[in-house]
């Protein structure tokens, strides 16, 4: 007994001079009040003729284009990602996860309630909309099984029904030339992937099918890769690290010749999306003097930066209250 309690003597001790030693816990920040500084980590974003979205913290927030004040869509615990604004600017599609499963959502760009429209298993990711806004176009590997999973291209209507596949064998980063009886797309993306200046099998060209007359026809590639295909008026916009970077690209279909339009150095554009007269992107740049790196978004041929300040207002039955501190743009326009 008394090798016992001098044992927890002892312990109790050292758990005395453990706590003393310890440092008191910093108090919490008020639930809103913003944090210091640009916001870091914002991803997906999309562009309409006068509005962002992008995805922060695995929610989704929009704002205007201008900057300013942005505004909270969602805030369910599951993420929700790949946001893309519709032709007319007034709905959002987006993959969620809320229950449990990515899959195609619609939501009003004012707010309200998010509709489900797949209800696969599989992994359903937004790609973007049909030129007429009749239908959202998303990606999925529902047709494949391990180890050799890939995608294919489907076509689901916002107001819901069945899915419908596009005619190509495999498909992953898509788009649709303005009347809709094209795309260009690439069989296998790899915009998740760390590695740098891959010159393997994956690097895959960017290749355009017309959908009426079922012809295939490869863009002119070079040992980078080539990923995010964007289609306006006579030229397909895409970013490439053919020169170590990835920066933002033209091909012009008439020319057949390419440019580039950026000429970062030393970091990656990334995400690039596609609106009506822009292209919006993030780009992390060198960090300032305070350690926090610029964030962009992207328009060929001049650059502006836009300052979003915090606000988080809730307008769907899935939200708790928050806000989000500021980012910071660059645009060019197409």
């Amino acid at each position: 007994m008394p090798v016992r309690g001098n044992v927890l003597l002892w312990l109790s001790l050292a758990a005395v001079a453990w706590l003393a030693a310890s440092p008191a816990k910093a108090p919490a920040r008020p639930a809103d009040e913003a944090p210091s500084g640009p916001t870091k980590l914002l991803r997906f974003a999309d562009i309409s003729k006068d509005r962002v979205v992008f995805a922060y913290a695995g929610d989704l927030w929009i704002s205007s284009r201008e900057g300013g004040v942005t505004r909270r869509l969602t805030s369910h615990v599951g993420d929700e990602l790949y946001p893309k604004f519709s032709p007319d600017g007034k709905w959002i599609a987006f993959t969620g996860e809320y229950d449990g499963n990515p899959d195609v959502y619609v939501i009003s760009a004012e707010g309200g309630e998010p509709k489900r429209l797949t209800f696969h298993p599989s992994n359903d990711i937004v790609l973007g909309w049909t030129p007429d806004g009749k239908n959202i176009l998303f990606r999925s590997d529902r047709f494949s099984a391990p180890p050799g999973r890939f995608t294919k291209l489907f076509l689901v209507s916002p107001q819901g029904g069945t899915a419908k596949p596009l005619p190509v064998p495999r498909g992953d980063l898509t788009t649709f030339s303005r009347d809709g009886t094209k795309i260009a797309y690439i069989e296998t993306s790899q915009e998740f992937r760390t590695w740098k200046r891959y010159h393997g099998g994956w690097s895959l060209p960017i290749a355009i099918y017309d959908l009426q007359k079922n012809t295939y026809e490869e863009l002119p590639k070079t040992a980078g890769m080539d990923m995010f295909p964007m289609w306006h008026g006579n030229a397909i916009y895409f970013i490439s690290d053919r020169n170590g970077v990835m920066n933002l690209y033209s091909y012009d279909l008439g020319s057949k010749q390419t440019k580039e339009l950026t000429n970062y150095k030393e970091f990656d554009i990334k995400w690039p999306s596609l609106g009506p007269d822009a292209i919006v992107s993030f780009a992390l740049c060198r960090p300032r003097r305070d350690g926090s790196p610029w964030q962009h978004f992207h328009r060929p041929g001049r650059a502006r930066q836009h300052p979003y300040t915090d606000h988080g207002t809730f307008e769907h039955s899935r939200t708790e209250s928050g806000v989000v501190a500021r980012w910071q743009v660059d645009c060019l326009s197409v």
